[in-house]
């Protein structure tokens, strides 16, 4: 029987041991250097976190006043199932980075970048255990996210035909926009409408300004894929307050190689900011 000493190490390890797999559980939360802005990222299934395992998804808050509700995140893959839906949080790993460099163009001529950062490691619940991670920035004046999929044994090659990332605002939004199809220039008049006014037809181009209380969606980083356009999801999936859309790469892309998947080795996707 234990004593003395060894015991003690014994139960250090145990609580240690314990404190580690509860942090896994928990969502994982990430705030700006200001403590403005939160985003967070958990499995969740509809809008209750599962700390087992389930949906993954993420939320952002603005002064502790919630702006995103818990919004889906995965990818559509040709020939496998999604990689998003079952998953679990498996680490997180956090990160900040505060320097200055000089801009050779611009408003200013010294650029801070400063902001807060962490990895979500998930893997998936099925038996060939998928790997996917999330990369998430927080600024003084935005959130940013972008997928990783890591190189894995089950994973060669990715062949991306969509994306499920989703935005469900907290309060009823109000719109500005550019809508327009695949074959129609980027540049246009924006238009304002609410987001139960989508259509589910409706292509929208990035940036769209989202009025709850005012931010910008767009893309940064954009290498090895297609455009992405907003919609409101097909008429099935569509929530009838109309608080949230998707975004998209869109199946009839021209220069989409293949059956209209989008090709890849694993790695980084572009950034999704607001």
């Amino acid at each position: 029987m234990l004593s003395g000493p060894k015991l003690l190490k014994l139960l250090a390890l145990l609580l240690l041991t314990a404190l580690a797999a509860a942090a896994q559980t928990a969502p994982v939360v990430l705030t700006s250097p200001n403590g403005a802005l939160e985003i967070s990222f958990a499995t969740v299934r509809g809008q209750s976190v599962q700390a087992a395992g389930g949906q993954l998804a993420y939320r952002v808050a603005f002064h502790g006043q919630p702006v995103l509700q818990w919004s889906n995140l995965g990818l559509l893959l040709e020939g496998t199932p999604p990689l998003g839906p079952a998953v679990r949080i498996e680490s997180s790993q956090p990160s900040s980075q505060d320097e200055t460099w000089t801009a050779v163009q611009g408003k200013a001529s010294r650029i801070r970048n400063h902001y807060n950062a962490v990895t979500v490691e998930t893997v998936e619940m099925a038996a060939n255990g998928r790997r996917l991670a999330i990369e998430a920035r927080a600024y003084d004046d935005g959130v940013a996210f972008r997928y990783t999929v890591p190189e894995q044994p089950s994973l060669k090659e990715v062949r991306i035909l969509n994306e499920a990332t989703q935005f469900r605002f907290s309060k009823f939004a109000n719109l500005a926009l550019i809508s327009r199809g695949f074959e129609t220039s980027n540049e246009d008049d924006y238009h304002e409408l609410t987001i139960g006014g989508l259509h589910p037809e409706y292509l929208v181009n990035l940036p769209v300004l989202v009025e709850v209380p005012g931010i910008a969606l767009h893309r940064r980083a954009q290498r090895r894929h297609a455009a992405q356009r907003l919609g409101s999801g097909e008429a099935p999936r569509r929530r009838p307050d109309g608080l949230a859309f998707e975004v998209g790469t869109g199946r009839r892309q021209r220069y989409a190689a293949g059956s209209g998947a989008l090709k890849w080795p694993p790695g980084s996707e572009e950034w999704r900011a607001s």
